[in-house]
Order: C-alpha cells, then structure tokens, then sequence
C-alpha cells in the first residue's frame, strides 16, 4: 500500500457520499467494526472511508462495501456520475 493515499476525486467523494448514505438509512445499520471487519479493512480505514480521508476506496473496498450493503457497484456509479455532471441522465 502506498505510504500515501490519493487526494480524492469528486467521483470517489460521491461514490462513498452515496454508499454511505444508504448505509445510514439502514433500518437496523451494521456497525463501523462490523463493517470494517466484513470487508477485512480496519475500523480506522473504514472511519477514513466515511470521512473521506487519507486514500481514496480501491476498486475491492467500495465494491465490497456495496455488496454487503445491498448495493448494485453498478448502479452507484452509475449514480454518482450523474450526481458529478459527468453523465447526463
């Protein structure tokens, strides 16, 4: 792993702007840890993930994070590229 991460991109923002979104509206939402520990990253990178700092996802922890959500990667992206302006709808 690089010694730093990548400054995030309005698409990384808006990838995790909407997985975490969904994450919240949960009825009955897993824990950070539980998270973390799903998608075999620490809690603190999840945290970091949340609040979008340090590295930017890689391709297996947004498309895990979106898996164990429920989520279509897909979808989201394809979601998050119309949110930026980048797609029309």
């Amino acid at each position: 792993m690089a010694r730093t991460g990548k400054e995030w991109t309005p698409l990384a923002q808006e990838l995790m702007n909407i997985v975490i979104d969904a994450w919240n509206k949960m009825p009955e939402a897993p824990s950070l840890r539980t998270v973390a520990k799903a998608i075999d990253v620490s809690p603190p990178r999840m945290m970091d993930l949340r609040d979008h700092a340090h590295g930017m996802p890689t391709v297996d922890e947004f498309i895990n994070i979106c898996l164990l959500l429920h989520l279509d990667p897909a979808k989201v992206i394809t979601q998050a590229l119309e949110n930026i302006g980048v797609v029309e709808e």
